[in-house]
């Protein structure tokens, strides 16, 4: 009788336990990151289900490639996932698709948004509204190279060194031998992204404000376009794309004196000889810089828009900030995590006086800039025509 009723409370304990087991919430998130050990993704997974165990993080990871369209496909088939990791590039496509969910209520209500960045605020939102949060954050730094600033009499910039006295600087650490360049003034890299950050620094940019009007004839952003082509072809403090090309890592291979790079500097252990020194960018009429902030967003299709927005809000909170964080995977977005490590301040100001990378729905409008860009590096044409095309050609795709 005693074996029977210790058998009775035995199989009690299983059933309680296996009831309890099936009762777990489980979060489909999906990504294009692996869920490697130690990794964010499984690190995130650690966390949260420790500070919340009656919940399950299930991953799955889809190659980048396509990656967008098995959003898409996934939205119209109902099969969307809870969370979902996101190029910020690709926000306003997907909130105007009715793929992201709008979450501003519940970002205002309930998640410390004023412990992030204004420009980060920014970033997360389309035409006012939060549709995603921060995976972790970028910008753009001023990097230059302290050995040839000093073997050239220059000291560390002025935090609002102009233009001007950044072309002189670049004029003096150029350096050039039987007609061979050895050293470049200044490199820049020719993607969209490789020169954007200098137009907010002229109080310019390549829309309006809420990114529903063109703005590349603007007087501005015309005489940001002609400074930087002017470099290469009145200066030649740099080097042409044809030039630029097997130059590789023109600063990190110091064949370059100045460049302006992402928010993860160099490792000394890869670059020991490589004295870089951080400062602001050279302005115009203000200090400006370009912010990023890879997302999460809770698709609109979720079956469990409670259980989504936990593990987002997490994903995107101090704690989940402070694992991406410590796993290098950028910069945290939550302010107050950032001041707790030790990131140059340089970065830190990069994020205050930064504006978001201009993301539009019609993402075909890049195909145009790019092509008119390309050429305008590549030839000798002055800035007013090259802006010209683009306004032309872009403006009526904005309403498409």
């Amino acid at each position: 009788m005693r074996r029977m009723r210790a058998l009775f409370v035995v199989l009690a304990l299983v059933m309680s336990v296996s009831v309890l087991a099936a009762a777990k919430t489980t979060v489909h998130v999906v990504s294009w990151y692996p869920t490697t050990p130690g990794g964010l993704l499984d690190e995130l997974k650690r966390a949260f289900e420790a500070a919340y165990p009656d919940y399950e993080i299930e991953y799955t990871s889809y190659p980048s490639s396509g990656y967008y369209d098995r959003l898409m496909t996934m939205a119209l088939a109902d099969t969307a996932s809870d969370v979902a990791m996101l190029g910020f590039d690709w926000i306003a496509a997907m909130a105007e698709l009715g793929v992201a969910m709008n979450i501003d209520q519940l970002v205002r209500e309930n998640f410390p948004v004023d412990d992030m960045f204004p420009s980060i605020q920014r970033a997360l939102q389309w035409q006012g509204q939060y549709y995603a949060l921060s995976r972790d954050i970028t910008a753009k730094v001023f990097y230059y190279n302290g050995d040839m600033f000093a073997e050239a009499g220059l000291s560390h910039p002025s935090d609002d060194w102009t233009w001007d006295e950044f072309l002189a600087a670049a004029k003096r650490v150029h350096r050039e031998f039987d007609g061979e360049v050895q050293v470049w003034g200044f490199v820049m890299d020719f993607v969209l992204d490789g020169h954007y950050h200098w137009f907010p620094t002229n109080s310019a940019d390549w829309f309006n404000f809420d990114r529903t009007m063109v703005t590349m004839t603007d007087e501005r952003t015309v005489e940001t376009l002609q400074f930087l082509h002017d470099l290469i072809y009145v200066h030649g403090v740099a080097p042409t794309p044809e030039q630029r090309s097997p130059l590789g890592s023109a600063f990190l291979n110091q064949r370059a004196a100045m460049h302006v790079g992402g928010s993860g500097t160099p490792d000394p252990n890869v670059y020991p000889d490589l004295n870089w020194k951080l400062a602001m960018l050279p302005q115009k009429t203000q200090a400006g810089s370009r912010v990023w902030s890879n997302l999460w967003i809770i698709p609109a299709g979720t079956k469990n828009p409670e259980a989504a927005w936990k593990v987002l809000s997490f994903f995107a909170g101090p704690e989940g900030q402070r694992i991406a964080g410590a796993v290098r995977s950028g910069i945290p977005a939550i302010r107050s995590v950032v001041l707790e490590g030790d990131y140059d301040p340089y970065i830190l100001r990069a994020f205050e006086v930064g504006v978001p990378y201009p993301v539009i729905p019609n993402r075909d409008v890049w195909n145009v800039f790019n092509e008119e860009l390309n050429r305008f590096w590549r030839e000798r044409i002055p800035a007013s025509t090259v802006a010209q095309a683009i306004q032309e050609r872009v403006e009526p795709m904005l309403n498409q």
